[in-house]
């Protein structure tokens, strides 16, 4: 059976782990800034193609 751990160690880990996940948050939000002007730019193409393809549409009477 293995040996309790003391409450130096459980905060030792503790920190470790409160580390680990800011170093990961911080990993994607610098991840989602780099991609950002690609995302806004691809969301921007795909409603100018779906408002073209609306208006078109509708001029038709296709709907």
């Amino acid at each position: 059976m293995p040996e309790p751990t003391g409450p130096a160690r459980t905060a030792w880990n503790a920190v470790l782990l409160l580390f680990g996940v800011c170093l990961v948050l911080w990993f994607c939000v610098k991840l989602i800034e780099s991609i950002w002007p690609w995302l806004l730019g691809g969301a921007m193409i795909v409603l100018l193609i779906g408002g073209v393809t609306f208006w078109i549409r509708l001029r038709r009477g296709r709907w």
